[in-house]
């Protein structure tokens, strides 16, 4: 018996998710790596957007696409894949000073939080321990 509603199954598709993990970037940007790659030269957004709606809607993969993205796997799986030969720049690694800040801003925000809940929960046992706070009271 067929399966009805059935995910297709699109390993080409699976390579551009795959290899936009690796890369660090999304998956249009891995389509404007590829045109670059493939045709020497930057693309325009308005290049790449038909092939790009062609991928997100009906999951065609173009074959420049596909050549990028078995090159990264290739060059992932040997060990000697570098960023900035694709033109991306890595991500920078945390410092002491960018984990301190972002600790005091996680703290602060948990105390924002704690101060409306206990602000709610004081509200709420006034007005009930006083009754009706705005007119009309009935």
């Amino acid at each position: 018996m067929a399966k009805f509603f059935s995910p297709p199954d699109n390993s080409d598709v699976q390579t551009v998710v795959d290899t936009a993990s690796v890369l660090h970037v999304s998956e249009f940007d891995v389509f404007r790596l590829a045109y670059e790659k493939w045709f020497g030269h930057p693309a325009a957004h308005t290049e790449i957007d038909k092939d790009f709606t062609q991928y997100m809607n009906r999951e065609i993969v173009p074959m420049w696409v596909r050549a990028f993205t078995r090159q990264v796997r290739r060059l992932s799986g040997a060990g000697l894949l570098n960023l900035r030969e694709f033109g991306i720049e890595p991500a920078p690694s945390a410092t002491y000073r960018t984990a301190l800040l972002g600790g005091m801003a996680f703290a602060l925000i948990v105390m924002v939080v704690v101060l409306l809940v206990y602000f709610a929960v004081q509200g709420t046992e006034f007005v009930a321990a006083t009754g009706c706070r705005l007119p009309p009271c009935y």
